[in-house]
């Protein structure tokens, strides 16, 4: 139920930031939405929590194509013979991420018409997401489940890699990545 509602919550906001052509990549919308200003407000840079002696402030989970920085946690990046605690930090961060990525395969497998180019006048396109996306959430509120599951090859894509880092964030990242070292999933 909390991921449910989770999800929900996750769909509503990216609604607000609907109508980056798809050519742009995620780091670019985010940078372009009120989500990454509305992120740095008072509410979120007074929600620390220490951890390995480190203060870690709340912050949304990104990829490997958005920058590192206080509010946005990215992956370590990925190359041979990478430390343990540096592999089970990107695990537990890709976990994390998948309930979002559930939640769009959900608005996906709902409205089939999301898996392709969507074949309108752009000045629709986002009326027609927005209105995918409500009907979804209604849909959610009434218990009406997705069953259905498209089989849609998507092209592979490899995602840029960011290396931007701001604020010194690394011992944030650190910080997450050792405490998830020392306390593992049951």
């Amino acid at each position: 139920m909390a991921a449910d509602v989770c999800c929900q919550c996750i769909v509503e906001i990216h609604v607000r930031h609907i109508g980056a052509p798809g050519r742009c990549n995620d780091a670019y919308v985010y940078n372009q939405s009120t989500l990454a200003a509305y992120i740095q407000q008072p509410l979120f840079t007074r929600s620390i929590k220490t951890i390995e002696k480190t203060n870690v402030p709340a912050h949304l989970l990104g990829d490997s194509a958005f920058p590192l920085s206080a509010n946005l946690m990215k992956p370590y990046t990925i190359h041979p013979n990478m430390p343990q605690y540096q592999t089970r930090f990107n695990y537990r961060l890709s976990r994390t991420r998948n309930v979002v990525e559930r939640a769009f395969g959900q608005l996906k497998n709902r409205f089939w018409l999301l898996h392709r180019k969507i074949e309108c006048d752009i000045d629709n396109v986002a009326n027609i997401i927005k209105t995918a996306v409500i009907l979804h959430n209604f849909c959610a509120d009434i218990r009406d489940n997705v069953e259905v599951e498209w089989d849609v090859s998507q092209p592979l894509y490899k995602k840029p890699n960011c290396t931007t880092i701001t604020n010194n964030v690394t011992q944030i990242r650190q910080a997450l990545a050792t405490h998830f070292q020392n306390n593992p999933l049951h």
